[in-house]
């Protein structure tokens, strides 16, 4: 029969696996919704330069200045570099998702233009604040190395 002290290990040991199990799906779901929305914008950034677009989204691509694709890429580039970094459970995943929700809360103050995209609508910086606690929660916990 076990002992009072190894019945509690097991049972934290239990908790703590399926809390890791947890910390891992979610972690994933977060990276594979950026990655697969990065495709997204990839294919219609593709089809926008073919022409195939619909006439108010090629109004609207064709309205965007270099800038504005400029700041779009390195807030892609940062998303998928923040999204590779949380699946390896690399600390630099919480800088680099605040630093895209910082590019996006400016971008969206500054220039209204991305209100649809998935990094800088109100409803994505929603979001982008939700994983920005999340991570740092993890962090704290000292999952992230």
């Amino acid at each position: 029969m076990l002992s009072t002290a190894e019945n509690t290990s097991q049972r934290v040991n239990r908790a703590n696996k399926k809390r890791s199990l947890i910390i891992s799906i979610i972690s994933w779901l977060i990276s594979g919704f950026y990655l697969l929305s990065t495709l997204g914008w990839l294919f219609a950034l593709y089809t926008a330069l073919r022409g195939q677009l619909g006439p108010q989204a090629m109004e609207f691509f064709q309205s965007l200045t270099l800038i504005d694709h400029i700041v779009r890429a390195s807030q892609i580039l940062i998303i998928i570099s923040a999204s590779i970094s949380l699946i390896f459970y690399r600390k630099s995943a919480l800088h680099l998702f605040s630093i895209s929700l910082l590019i996006g809360l400016l971008s969206l103050l500054i220039r209204g233009k991305w209100v649809i995209s998935f990094i800088g609508s109100p409803f994505a910086i929603f979001i982008l604040i939700a994983i920005c606690l999340y991570i740092s929660l993890i962090n704290r916990r000292h999952y992230l190395k």
